[in-house]
């Protein structure tokens, strides 16, 4: 959301995007966070960074009101064609993002994760609720996904990989070992994969 609002103030809304046919989409996320919080007032600072490839790089800062860094972010992210689903080149933006230089120091996502041996924990129906304006699950909600498998208590860390869309009526197997989490299609394309890191004051 923070993204999508500074965007806006660039002359990129998403209804801008949508009239040329094109949609930012999730490819990567990874949050610490350095204290537990829950349900408080926050203060978010984004900072778009240089693409590279087919890629764009944004991080974040969160604080609290305080000015007290609570948690830390970085995200990749892909342009999309709306209707073929293809992805597409930075340079089809009709404007460049300007890069804001980011204070976050060796922060990056993983390469891709080595899995350990998993176990089929349960499976879901993708619903209405699940979904964004871009008529596919919401990142945010792969996020509820990896909580209901792992728990939701003394969170110090989460990152996601989203490798292909899920969208209503999809199914998606759930697998879980260790602190990973891996959701399957049942086309058997992995739609994503997840590492939840527990433990403060371990």
């Amino acid at each position: 959301m923070t993204a999508e609002e500074q965007l806006d103030t660039l002359s990129l809304s998403y209804s801008l995007l949508r009239r040329h046919d094109m949609v930012f989409v999730l490819s990567k996320s990874r949050l610490s966070f350095f204290r537990p919080f829950c349900a408080e007032p926050v203060v978010i600072k984004t900072y778009p960074k240089a693409e590279k490839g087919i890629l764009f790089f944004r991080e974040y800062e969160i604080f609290s009101p305080s000015g007290e860094r609570i948690a830390i972010a970085t995200t990749e992210w892909a342009l999309m064609e709306f209707s073929t689903r293809k992805i597409l080149r930075p340079g089809a933006l009709p404007k460049p993002i300007p890069v804001d230089p980011s204070p976050l120091e060796n922060f990056s996502t993983t390469r891709r994760f080595s899995l350990p041996p998993l176990t089929t924990l349960t499976t879901l129906t993708v619903e209405e609720k699940h979904l964004d304006k871009n008529n596919h699950v919401n990142n945010a909600v792969y996020g509820d996904f990896v909580t209901a498998c792992l728990g939701d208590e003394n969170i110090k860390g989460i990152e996601i990989h989203y490798l292909a869309e899920a969208v209503l009526g999809d199914t998606l197997r759930l697998d879980v070992g260790d602190e990973y989490v891996r959701g399957t299609l049942s086309n058997h394309k992995i739609c994503f994969e997840a590492r939840l890191l527990k433990g403060f004051g371990q």
